[in-house]
């Protein structure tokens, strides 16, 4: 994979088909996803995003074409809440370091790389004081916050995340955008998000994959190209931004 100056090239997809049992749910795609970039994945419910997601992770094999990983990338993956049970008997701080669940042993429970890497994480998601709180206490914000710092307990190259807003309010989701956003720039990390709620990528976002099963569309690039295109528009509509509301304060 080619690189520009600067940036690291992480996953590339030429000619890549997803899909179920080999037959293909959307046009081939090409893009190539690098460090620093925020990708929104768009799309209605059942248009195959997640089926593109499932793929890029290697949770689904291909149907055509390639994905191509970087050697030494880290993927970490945030599914949707539904697939996710935070109401476990669990303090915040175990939960986050169990995404670090290797190596584990009772003469060493917490190694101190697997320490610093779930403090980091905690702090880094701005939850490090709920550490010691039961996760099936906390808010829906709050959790948010604890699932993403499990999720950046691996020090991962690209973050995916599937519907990260989607049991939260407008206030939550818009915060949860801007932290998704400074954690891209803290942690030049890649973002790969699938939301519904496409207009709080404006201004973030960097880069777009549309896809319409219905329609039988798929197309990647930049993120105003992608939602300033006629077949985007005729779809969806112009996006704007959200009505500018008061300053956020932290996910409660």
């Amino acid at each position: 994979m080619t690189k520009p100056k600067g940036q690291s090239s992480l996953i590339a997809c030429r000619g890549l088909v997803v899909g179920y049992g080999g037959r293909g749910i959307l046009p081939p795609l090409d893009f190539e996803v690098r460090t620093g970039e925020f990708w929104a994945l768009l799309g209605n419910n059942g248009s195959g995003k997640t089926t593109l997601v499932r793929t890029l992770l290697g949770l689904l094999a291909k149907v055509e074409g390639d994905v191509e990983r970087a050697p030494g990338t880290v993927m970490s993956y945030v599914p949707q809440r539904t697939e996710l049970d935070p109401t476990i008997p669990s303090r915040v701080v175990d939960f986050v370091r169990s995404g670090r669940d290797r190596g584990w042993s009772f003469l060493d429970p917490l190694p101190k790389r697997d320490y610093e890497a779930t403090r980091k994480a905690l702090e880094d998601a701005r939850c490090g004081d709920l550490s010691h709180e039961q996760l099936s206490h906390l808010s829906e914000g709050q959790k948010a916050r604890a699932v993403l710092a499990r999720a950046l307990v691996s020090n991962p190259s690209v973050l995916v995340l599937d519907e990260p807003t989607s049991s939260v309010d407008a206030v939550t989701e818009r915060a949860v955008f801007e932290l998704l956003d400074a954690l891209r720039r803290e942690r030049d990390l890649a973002l790969i998000v699938v939301s519904h709620r496409s207009e709080f990528f404006v201004g973030r976002a960097t880069h777009a994959v549309y896809v319409d099963r219905a329609g039988g569309v798929a197309a990647a690039g930049e993120f105003d190209t992608i939602t300033r295109s006629a077949v985007f528009i005729s779809r969806h509509g112009p996006i704007a931004s959200p009505a500018s509301p008061p300053p956020v304060s932290p996910m409660h």
